[in-house]
């Protein structure tokens, strides 16, 4: 079905992702897929922009719904959050970003990635509790990487705790270069507590 369709038919997205499910389960390794042939990519610039944009929402809502019926996994609410992101969508990619770290709990870049989104798109007061969750799992992950040392320094200043805050990012501080470019924003953030 997939060498037979085409590559903006409304199924493939879906397709290739119950392949990939299929593949997993079976422990059966895929070939690298190539991206769109010259031909798909004719045939996409030829479109309105009001029909590439329909293509790409269609495509959008199927993943979603296909995660709707298939919570757990993990990997498809990561693509998910990236497409809604490329979208502009910045409340529903945190919310993916964070399914996505409930799903692959054992895995800090996931927790990190949520984090970094929630982080990024102010969405500390909204998703304070799942925020709360992603830390903790992340500090028992990895409590030494660079990344955890300044968001553990982040929330601490949003809570008011200027104290545990200066205590983080005077730990990442030391390990990093003088010049790197975050030090002296570093620097001014402990000051500034």
């Amino acid at each position: 079905l997939q060498r037979v369709s085409s590559a903006d038919a409304p199924w493939m997205p879906l397709l290739a992702d119950n392949i990939a499910d299929a593949a997993a389960a079976g422990d059966i390794e895929l070939p690298a897929t190539p991206g769109p042939g010259a031909a798909d990519i004719a045939a996409a610039s030829e479109m309105s922009a009001e029909d590439r944009d329909a293509m790409i929402a269609s495509m959008v809502d199927g993943l979603a719904a296909r995660l709707a019926d298939n919570p757990d996994d993990g990997p498809g609410w990561q693509r998910l959050a990236r497409a809604y992101d490329v979208l502009g969508r910045t409340d529903a990619a945190q919310d993916a970003f964070v399914s996505a770290a409930d799903v692959l709990v054992a895995d800090a870049d996931a927790q990190l990635a949520a984090l970094q989104a929630i982080v990024a798109g102010n969405a500390e007061d909204r998703l304070a509790t799942a925020a709360e969750r992603l830390l903790a799992r992340l500090v028992d992950q990895a409590p030494a990487r660079p990344e955890t040392l300044y968001l553990r320094g982040h929330f601490a200043a949003t809570s008011g705790d200027g104290e545990a805050a200066r205590e983080f990012w005077q730990q990442l501080l030391d390990r990093l270069p003088e010049d790197a470019p975050i030090a002296s924003q570093l620097r001014a953030a402990i000051d500034a507590l």
